[in-house]
């Protein structure tokens, strides 16, 4: 039975989460802790316990330089010995299909629909990009830690 940890974080957006490492979103394994609010300790067991279900590219453990980069974000505590995990979106929906109950259901919901919510932005701003190309603007995208700033100019005819 996992133990429970009531979090005043708990409800904190799945958003204010994610960070950007090795070129996608992921979720520190603490940070999926507390969003299903549960013990570090069980999420990694969870996937100690089922490594057919976390193959490559679902979880990664950070490196050193990672490491470093979180921490300078304040992600992880500056005196943490352990090396972290990260959970990439494959990871993310796998662990859904371990972690149980309403709870776990909710978080689960709330994930999904981030990253889908994330995937629709880029859509958009894709198709804005190539549909308006006349125009000169600015696209800002702030995701807590890191925050993507890009300058779109007029193109010269």
């Amino acid at each position: 039975m996992q133990e429970k940890v009531v979090s005043e974080h708990a409800e904190l957006p799945v958003e204010s989460k994610m960070i950007n490492l090795r070129g996608q979103m992921v979720i520190l394994d603490k940070d999926v802790a507390l969003l299903y609010q549960v013990k570090t300790k069980h999420v990694n067991q969870a996937v100690r316990n089922n490594p057919e279900k976390f193959p490559d590219g679902y979880v990664f453990e950070l490196n050193d330089a990672e490491m470093e980069q979180v921490k300078n974000f304040d992600q992880i505590p500056s005196n943490s010995h352990y090396a972290a995990k990260a959970f990439t979106e494959k990871g993310l929906y796998m662990l859904a299909t371990i972690l149980k109950g309403a709870e776990a259901t909710s978080t689960t919901i709330r994930i999904i629909e981030t990253y889908a919510k994330m995937k629709e932005a880029g859509r958009n701003l894709r198709q804005m990009i190539n549909e308006d190309k006349e125009k000169e603007y600015t696209i800002e995208i702030n995701l807590m830690a890191f925050k993507l700033s890009r300058t779109v100019k007029k193109s010269k005819k």
